[in-house]
């Protein structure tokens, strides 16, 4: 691996060749692959630069290889696997890289796969070389390796279009998925005081004996009474869900007016208030069974007769008269009234004298 011109007289006129090195006169040895030497000489191999290789032992010229694209590699190299990505790029090493996405980044070199931005981020920088990804604006979020700020969407609980920004749903509405669709009112007969709310279920129904014909309503005090003597279920949506009482008869959600003496009404609802039957009678108003319905001139009759009209003082023979008159009225002969009122006329029930004769 060494030379020396005509008539050389000393060991030392022995120089390397090129492709070789050494001390003149000494041992030459050839360039390692990932060098090369064109001249003779005792002057070293020079080194391929970075981003090249050569696999060539003894290289007498420059035949180092530049890396593919995208890839580096240090001085000397000797393999083309010893080009390795980029940072911003991937790929095995030796081989062709590639860019980041955007939505990735990769901060070191080598053959290791770029870094997906978390959730709720996103990159639109193509090939980056460190961590650029941005935070979703409040109330919204994006899926890992997130490439544009519209796949942030909002989250449940709030709207606005994607990319934001993302309002939190007032009190009334919720939002149970993600998007930028609206929030959804509570229904009618359901309220919620809730803000950001992400379920149905936060929607409260008003109470029995209300209702409510609006959707999206915040306050239990939202909810409308129903009119007096008449009823509706919980989560009522409309006037007509209220209905009259037993004892009571009207449209409904219209007024309800009591069943007058003489009928009664068991159930609740608009039908009319039913009579009782022939030979018996009710001095109760609004009375809500049919076992309110009492034999004439009985002696049940007549002391409901005369309790409902007189809570506060001991029955008399006037009272008994008044009531058996009254009560018998259309349905008993004058003498029949008499003959039970007499019967009727006990030391228990007054303190008044005998006194038949005022009948």
């Amino acid at each position: 691996n060494s030379n020396a011109p005509e008539a050389s007289d000393e060991e030392v006129d022995c120089t390397c060749n090129a492709g070789s090195t050494g001390p003149d006169g000494g041992n030459c040895t050839q360039c390692e692959a990932g060098k090369y030497k064109i001249a003779s000489g005792d002057a070293a191999c020079t080194n391929c630069s970075a981003g090249q290789y050569s696999t060539e032992v003894g290289a007498t010229s420059d035949v180092c290889q530049g890396c593919q694209t995208k890839s580096t590699a240090p001085e000397a190299s000797n393999e083309q696997t010893d080009c390795t990505c980029n940072t911003g790029s991937t790929g095995p090493d030796g081989d062709p890289c590639t860019e980041c996405l955007a939505g990735k980044y990769k901060i070191a070199l080598g053959d290791a796969a770029c870094s997906n931005c978390s959730a709720g981020q996103y990159s639109m920088e193509v090939g980056a070389t460190l961590n650029v990804c941005k935070g979703c604006p409040t109330n919204s979020f994006a899926p890992q390796a997130s490439d544009e700020q519209t796949d942030c969407t909002c989250t449940a609980g709030s709207t606005g279009p994607d990319g934001g920004p993302c309002t939190e749903c007032v009190a009334g509405k919720y939002k149970i998925a993600s998007g930028d669709s609206a929030c959804s009112n509570c229904g009618k007969g359901k309220y919620s005081t809730i803000t950001n709310a992400t379920s149905e279920g936060t929607c409260q129904s008003c109470i029995a004996g209300k209702y409510l014909t609006t959707e999206g309503n915040i306050n239990p005090s939202d909810c409308n009474f129903c009119l007096a003597n008449s009823y509706s279920p919980h989560e009522s949506t409309a006037l007509t869900d209220c209905t009259c009482n037993a004892g009571h008869t009207g449209p409904d959600g219209g007024g309800c007016t009591g069943c007058t003496q003489g009928f009664y009404k068991e159930t609740t609802g608009s039908n009319a208030c039913t009579s009782c039957a022939n030979g018996k009678l009710s001095i109760l108003f609004s009375a809500t069974s049919e076992s309110t319905c009492l034999a004439a001139c009985t002696h049940e009759a007549v002391m409901a007769a005369f309790l409902a009209k007189h809570s506060d003082r001991q029955l008399t023979i006037h009272d008994l008269k008044d009531c058996c008159h009254w009560e018998l009225a259309g349905y008993y002969s004058h003498h029949a009234a008499r003959y039970a009122c007499r019967y009727l006329s006990g030391p228990s029930y007054f303190r008044a004298a005998r006194q038949d004769e005022e009948f």
